[in-house]
Order: structure tokens, then sequence, then C-alpha cells
């Protein structure tokens, strides 16, 4: 009988998993207001409104950046490295999200798509973070380069509805795997580990 770790979620991870929920779901909420001004829940000022978009995207990108210090410092990073046997594994993960093969494969921490995903949402993030600099800051020059304001609102927007369906698709994904991960990801209670023969 041998021990083996399972893999729940230390502390600092399921924290700035928390904050990016709250701080994203405050961002979509106040960005898409901003986007479309409705007589919603009592705002009316642009100036709360902005005030709340500003101050979660300023959460999101610290936490942010604290999970990658941490992922740096605890070795985490490893995780989200790609392996040789990463690239053969990547149809076969398409093949199970798609519903065309019943067994789950073989992985490691986090399985290649999830690693792409990360990658993705680590460029998009930035880019986003930048664009939204650009428009709060009203920096001509970068306006200029990047067409003027309202291509960068639109970049902005477009890119805001990409991350929406990333997170979707991950709260979807979330209830097909495996339960105890999930109950992890949502108590403060130390990682568990199972014994396997």
């Amino acid at each position: 009988m041998r021990e083996e770790d399972y893999y729940g979620f230390p502390l600092e991870v399921r924290l700035t998993h928390h904050i990016h929920l709250v701080a994203f779901i405050t961002i979509a909420l106040s960005g898409f207001y901003i986007h479309n001004p409705i007589n919603l829940f009592g705002f009316r000022s642009f100036k709360w409104i902005g005030l709340a978009h500003t101050l979660s995207a300023i959460f999101l990108f610290a936490s942010f950046f604290f999970r990658l210090y941490y992922a740096l410092g605890s070795g985490d990073y490893v995780n989200f490295s790609f392996r040789r046997e990463d690239f053969p594994l990547t149809k076969e993960w398409l093949r199970y999200y798609l519903f065309l093969r019943s067994e789950k494969p073989t992985q490691r921490k986090y399985n290649p798509l999830q690693k792409l995903t990360y990658y993705t949402l680590i460029f998009l993030l930035i880019l986003q973070g930048l664009l939204g600099i650009t428009l709060l800051g009203n920096w001509n020059l970068l306006l200029g380069i990047l067409g003027g304001r309202q291509s960068v609102r639109t970049l902005h927007f477009f890119i805001a509805l990409f991350l929406a369906a990333i997170v979707t698709l991950h709260i979807y994904l979330v209830f097909t795997t495996d339960q105890r991960l999930r109950v992890s990801m949502f108590t403060f209670g130390p990682i568990r580990r199972r014994r396997t023969n």
C-alpha cells in the first residue's frame, strides 16, 4: 500500500481563486453596464460604476500577480509547463470534452487543454488590462496606434466576451470533474491525501 498525493488546492490558490471570482463578476457586471447603461440595481452614476470597475480590476491583477509569484516561488509553475506526453494527449482530451470518449484520459495536475487555457488567460488579461488603462488614462498616442478610442473600446468589449465565455465553460467543466477537487476549492482545510494499492 503506498500513499499518493491527492491534488487538492493549497490555501493560497483557493484565496486567489475566490478573489478572481468576485473581482471578475464585478468587472463583468460593471463593464457591461458601462457599455450599455440601464437602470439596474439602483445604479445611476457612472462615477460609482467606473470606480467599482477600476477597483475590481486592481484586485484582480493584484491577486493574479500574487498567483504568478506563488507559482514561481512554490515550484507550482512546473505543473503548467508542457511536457512531451501532453501533445498526443491533447487529441484525447478534446475527444473526451466533446463526448467522443467516455473514459477520462490520464493527466498530471493539469491536462494540456487546461495549460493552454491558462496561458491564453494570462495573455488576454494582460492585454485587457493595457486596453483598460489606455481608455482610462486617455493615452492619445496608444489610442492613435490602436485605431482610436472606439477601436480600443470594441477590442476591449470582445475580449471581455471571450473571457466570459471561458469562465462559463470553466463553470460547466467544474461540474464534470472529480467532486473532491471541487470541494477542495471551496473548503479551507488541509489538502487531503488518498491511499492507493
